[in-house]
């Protein structure tokens, strides 16, 4: 919160630095030569670029673990990243392309948030993310994406990609992912009944604990939510459902009998915008009804 443009001397003991909302426009080759113990960089809400930041900018930053540059002015994800990084935060900027090149060297990368941008699944190549062996957590949300980006990095365990326009969930997307993912957030976008079958999630049928489809436009509860064997939270609320039942949430196979030992207990968000059908006690479900 100064008017700093340019990165001042510091001591190279130094661990943290926080230069948020300066008037940062640029990072030359020698801007952070000396800290060699940094681990966390925040330049949030400057003005920086991908044009205005050296390959060689971060070069000296051999121990960096952290690198917020969210609320910048940046097309694309810079180049010369350091290897150490475990955490990119890009968030409120233009980036409207993801680059195999860009990513090369993230190999030790857990969090990308590229959150807020203009992506959509043509800014996206098929080897983007090639190299992010390490990638447990991206946030995509509010970008301009209408389907679920193919090729996901494999350790991937939390996809968040709310707020955009998904209106299809293609077969097989998350099947590659070891161990497989544990959290996926669709909020705010565009599903219906047909943009997901079970296919979709091949795959997630064993780890997925956390699966967000709040303020879409589905009309029933999703056949496939039956095939989740570990699911714990599932939010439905602001669709156009109209009627639940203990079945539509049960395990396969499972006779009406048995239902109260063997649906697993879900924490379930649901709205009805109207009086319920039928609801059994069995599922652990809260229900909002907008009578």
């Amino acid at each position: 919160n100064n008017q700093l443009s340019d990165v001042p001397a510091l001591p190279p003991s130094l661990e943290v630095l926080k230069m948020n909302t300066n008037e940062l426009g640029a990072l030359g080759p020698h801007c952070f030569t000396g800290l060699v113990n940094l681990l966390n960089l925040e330049l949030l809400g400057n003005t920086l670029h991908e044009a205005a930041v050296s390959p060689s900018a971060f070069r000296a930053l051999e121990n960096l673990l952290s690198l917020q540059v969210d609320q910048n002015h940046f097309t694309s994800v810079p180049l010369g990243l350091p290897r150490s990084l475990q955490m990119l935060k890009m968030s409120g900027n233009m980036i409207d392309s993801v680059t195999e090149e860009a990513l090369r060297g993230c190999s030790n990368l857990r969090l990308l948030d590229l959150s807020g941008n203009q992506l959509h699944e043509q800014s996206i190549p098929a080897n983007a993310w090639t190299h992010l062996k390490s990638l447990e957590a991206l946030d995509l949300s509010s970008n301009q994406l209408e389907s679920v980006p193919a090729n996901l990095p494999r350790r991937l365990r939390k996809l968040t990609l709310r707020n955009n326009n998904i209106g299809h969930v293609p077969a097989v997307s998350f099947r590659h992912l070891r161990p497989g993912l544990q959290s996926l957030q669709l909020s705010h976008n565009r599903l219906g009944d047909g943009s997901a079958d079970r296919a979709s999630f091949v795959g997630t049928y064993r780890s997925m604990g956390e699966l967000l489809l709040d303020n879409n436009h589905l009309g029933e509860v999703p056949p496939f939510i039956r095939q989740f064997k570990s699911l714990t939270m599932l939010r439905l609320d602001n669709n156009r459902i109209s009627e639940v039942n203990s079945q539509q949430f049960a395990p396969p196979s499972t006779p009406h009998e048995h239902l109260i030992k063997r649906v697993p207990q879900i924490f379930i968000w649901l709205e009805i915008p109207g009086p319920v059908a039928s609801l059994s006690t069995s599922v652990a479900l809260i229900v909002s009804c907008l009578c």
